[in-house]
């Protein structure tokens, strides 16, 4: 972890970098010696959206920020926060937008559970706190929202998941996650030669080698993987 963006946890190892509201936060993000070394932001909900405006539970500026965070660099973990329980539907829209490498959990949580959290975003996985939602029943939502050749492909790369090795689902993770092969090889320490290897194993065990040329492999594995976590959670 070289650099994060937001509130604290300097003495588990971090560098933190302090950004009060949506405004400072994505002009952070945009930095150029900050926004391409950023590994993980961590976002408060209820963040206010500019120096001397209020934070106003019913927007949804961290969000917001959240979104613009991962349009612009997707390999970024993104941690979400919030004191209540009824931001769901937002973040189920970033889910259905494809986004990976994204926590939420409930303020209040354990240190361990915000660190747990911030390693999962950092992986490429998605984690929700099941104090917001019950995760299968959340999966089974974001499924039924993929047209109906997404759903036969993802359906088909599901079914497979447990034949994937350890190291097979370090790489999906972090390719589902809009990882690049050179950045995957940097992250595994791996050859890029090995790295295109696993990918070709990945796609043929999952069903998705020869997807119709409407579709996009990538796009389908990013949401089998994103279904995939919140079917078996990690923490």
């Amino acid at each position: 972890m070289r650099r994060g963006l937001s509130l604290y946890l300097t003495s588990a190892g971090f560098e933190v970098v302090v950004a009060a509201n949506e405004a400072s936060g994505w002009q952070l993000a945009i930095n150029e010696n900050y926004g391409a070394l950023v590994d993980v932001a961590v976002i408060d909900i209820a963040i206010p959206p500019e120096n001397g405006a209020a934070s106003r539970n019913s927007h949804n500026y961290g969000i917001r920020l959240a979104g613009r965070i991962k349009r612009a660099y997707p390999q970024v973990g993104i941690v979400l926060f919030s004191a209540y329980e009824d931001r769901r539907d937002e973040v189920v829209e970033l889910l259905r937008d494809g986004v990976k490498g994204l926590a939420y959990i409930l303020k209040g949580s354990e240190p361990a559970a915000l660190l747990e959290a911030i390693g999962i975003a950092c992986s490429g996985h998605v984690h929700i706190d099941p104090e917001v939602t019950n995760a299968r029943a959340l999966a089974d939502e974001v499924f039924a929202r993929l047209t109906p050749d997404e759903q036969c492909w993802v359906g088909i790369a599901l079914r497979h998941f447990n034949e994937l090795t350890d190291r097979e689902m370090d790489v999906i993770a972090r390719l589902a996650s809009s990882s690049s092969v050179e950045s995957i090889t940097t992250e595994l320490v791996i050859a890029p030669k090995t790295v295109n290897n696993h990918l070709d194993h990945i796609f043929g065990k999952l069903g998705l080698s020869h997807v119709p040329a409407h579709l996009r492999r990538h796009t389908l594995l990013t949401k089998a993987c994103m279904i995939h976590d919140l079917k078996t959670p990690a923490l």
